[in-house]
């Protein structure tokens, strides 16, 4: 299966959510992607990184990998998806929620030694009069506080680059052009988060196409401006009960509701229109996120995003939105609830998170020496019963006995999940 045939909004109820379909030429390589880490706002939300997202254009050795804001999981997120070796992050704002991850992307030893030579490079605001520390005092203080750690890792111990456990900070003093390599040019605008100022959005423009990302603003028309011919928005949302006001609310005044993007939408007109950094929990999920959309008066491409969800940029516009939390199989039965499990047997997988027509079940073998074994709906093999949530599934001949591990594969190829040690008889 590709991600270029098909657009999915995926559920969090019995019923997916199906927005729109844009397809892209079979087989088309794909050289910008847009990959969301964290969708969240401030939270602990378990499976749910705070904000995050990575720009991915080119390929080789002129491949740009631009992190926009590390928020708390964003480097377990990139860990996930094999892209420790992020060397440039660009901060739309100070808040915690944007920057938490930082020192983790900085320091851990994973991440230090993916860099090679190169440091660490941050983009991001200055001081202002509410604002007393700006982007160089964070990486200048981060340096400090972990001494320690650094002078241990690089010095005593593990002997990690010294260059690529340095920060690079550049301190952004107003809107215009911040970064350009590899054809790839990234662009500062304020945007409107007050008391927190400056605030800016990015633009991302490669080989004629872009991406949009708002950071955390209100309505702000200055985005419009910056945002007039994007091919994809990805804007923040806050769902609070409409009824709401300022007054009563006052986080309300420096995020957007629905309503206010629907306008910000209509006015921009992007191929696709996706949310992130979803603030509150007031409504029916994204059903009700996109319901208040639609009905503030935007029809067009819409996504609701999920983390490590992730969006291909061309002359169309293909995505994939990951379910969170990820499936997962707890066992494997036989029909008559036994676990000792034989080559041929009509097998129940027990397990969470199933997603009706998307899953695939994978067998990968425990040795290595046969190849895995995936079974989907188009083989016949395998019915996802929706009553109890379960997957029922005829082994074929290729699963024959021997140790494998199994895991639930949806259409996030990229996405690893927990692999289930069967024993086949």
């Amino acid at each position: 299966m590709t991600i270029s045939r098909l657009v999915r909004l995926w559920m969090v109820s019995s019923l997916p959510l199906f927005l729109f379909c844009l397809a892209a030429p079979a087989g088309a390589q794909q050289t910008f992607r847009v990959r969301l880490l964290g969708t969240a706002g401030p939270s602990l939300t378990p499976y749910q990184a705070e904000a995050g997202l990575l720009v991915v254009v080119g390929s080789g050795a002129n491949q740009e990998l631009l992190l926009f804001d590390c928020g708390r999981g964003v480097p377990v997120n990139l860990a996930q998806i094999g892209a420790t070796l992020v060397n440039k992050v660009f901060l739309t704002h100070l808040h915690s929620d944007h920057t938490e991850g930082l020192p983790i992307l900085w320091m851990n030893e994973n991440t230090w030694s993916s860099r090679g030579t190169a440091p660490l490079s941050v983009w991001g605001p200055g001081q202002d009069v509410d604002q007393p520390a700006g982007t160089g005092e964070i990486t200048s203080q981060l340096a400090t506080a972990f001494a320690t750690n650094t002078h241990i890792r690089r010095d005593l111990v593990e002997l990690l680059p010294g260059s690529s456990i340095q920060f690079q900070t550049h301190v952004i003093t107003g809107e215009g052009i911040v970064y350009q390599n590899n054809g790839v040019t990234v662009t500062a605008f304020l945007v409107d988060h007050h008391p927190v100022k400056p605030a800016f959005g990015y633009r991302v423009d490669y080989q004629g196409h872009s991406v949009v990302f708002s950071g955390d603003t209100t309505a702000s028309p200055n985005l419009v401006k910056y945002a007039q011919g994007t091919d994809v928005l990805i804007h923040e949302v806050i769902i609070e009960s409409p009824t709401a006001t300022t007054s009563n609310n006052p986080i309300l005044a420096y995020h957007t509701t629905p309503e206010q993007a629907a306008g910000i939408f209509s006015q921009v007109a992007p191929k696709l229109a996706v949310y992130t950094h979803i603030v509150g929990a007031v409504g029916s999920g994204p059903q009700g996120l996109v319901g208040r959309t639609r009905a503030g008066g935007y029809p067009g491409p819409l996504a609701v995003g999920q983390d490590l969800s992730y969006f291909d940029i061309g002359d169309t516009v293909s995505a994939q939105i990951c379910p969170t939390p990820a499936p997962s199989v707890a066992a494997l039965t036989t029909g008559s609830y036994q676990n000792k499990v034989s080559a041929g047997d009509t097998v129940i997988v027990w397990g969470s998170n199933f997603t009706i027509g998307l899953d695939r079940l994978v067998f990968v073998p425990a040795s290595g020496s046969r190849p895995s074994v995936v079974l989907g709906d188009g083989d016949g093999l395998y019915f996802w019963d929706q009553s109890t949530n379960q997957i029922n599934a005829t082994l074929d001949r290729r699963i024959t006995p021997g140790q494998w591990l199994v895991y639930v594969l949806t259409g996030c190829e990229e996405t690893s999940f927990p692999l289930t040690p069967v024993t086949i008889n």
